[in-house]
């Protein structure tokens, strides 16, 4: 009798030793985050399409990564993957502007990642967020509109973020104010980088004035350009001119304007 319950004992305590020891793999595992970032070669205004290298820092080791499954609004992007030196994995693609959902699965030597150590991408995001640079916050502005003069003064501050592609840097950051669609004044942006979250900022001692009238419209922007060369411009706020003054619209649309260098 105590030979057989001996015998249960340990055979329950090497169930329990394995157990844990899958529940410990994949919490050390899935500990580690995955990062999916695009590095942009190209854009395509005419199809709206942008162009590509995928980054996959899968942080995890669970074989060689093969494949990309890709998905954006119902269609299937598969992209063929090679490692890099620096333990990434790589391959082109070309993709839709503002597709969305997205998700993605990886393929392995060992075939397809679970699906708790795949990255998966918001359900509520689009093909923009793969892109390098992503607004974070900004701060208010309130404009002075009198004698047919209209005016942005104070301090200006644009934030953006970097989660998930590591090392790029914003290039030329700037601060621009249009008179219905006509760029009237420029400004440049000095950097505030925390981490890899960063804000751009403009000390506006002299405010940026133009000419107005009732009727037009007046639009701040905050641009830039990534190390690959694609260039944003994010909307920050715009206004109408009336006969009393300016009304503010909301205009915190997450999607920038996008070009690419002729």
């Amino acid at each position: 009798m105590l030979k057989r319950h001996w015998k249960l004992s340990v055979t329950l305590a090497l169930v329990l030793l394995a157990v844990l020891s899958v529940v410990g793999y994949q919490i050390f595992v899935t500990g580690r985050e995955t990062h999916v970032w695009l590095e942009p070669t190209g854009l395509d205004p005419a199809a709206g399409t942008v162009s590509g290298d995928l980054v996959v820092d899968p942080g995890w080791q669970y074989g060689e990564v093969l494949q990309a499954d890709l998905h954006a609004d119902n269609e299937a992007y598969p992209v063929p993957l090679a490692r890099r030196e620096d333990g990434t994995y790589t391959g082109p693609v070309t993709l839709p502007l503002g597709a969305w959902p997205i998700w993605m699965v990886l393929q392995t030597d060992r075939g397809d990642a679970p699906p708790d150590l795949s990255p998966l991408l918001e359900a509520a995001a689009d093909t923009y967020a793969l892109l390098p640079v992503q607004r974070r916050t900004w701060s208010g502005v309130t404009p002075v509109c009198e004698g047919g003069t209209f005016g942005v003064g104070g301090e200006l501050e644009f934030g953006l973020r970097n989660w998930e592609a590591p090392g790029i840097q914003v290039q030329a950051p700037e601060f621009r104010l249009y008179r219905n669609d006509a760029r009237a004044e420029v400004v440049p942006a000095r950097e505030q980088r925390q981490g890899r979250t960063y804000s751009y900022a403009a000390d506006l001692e002299e405010p940026l004035t133009v000419s107005c009238a009732p009727g037009d419209e007046m639009r701040l922007t905050f641009a830039c350009r990534d190390d690959f060369g694609l260039a944003y411009e994010f909307a920050y706020a715009c206004w109408q001119v009336t006969a009393d003054g300016a009304e503010g619209q909301d205009v915190f649309a997450a999607d920038p304007v996008l070009t690419w260098p002729e």
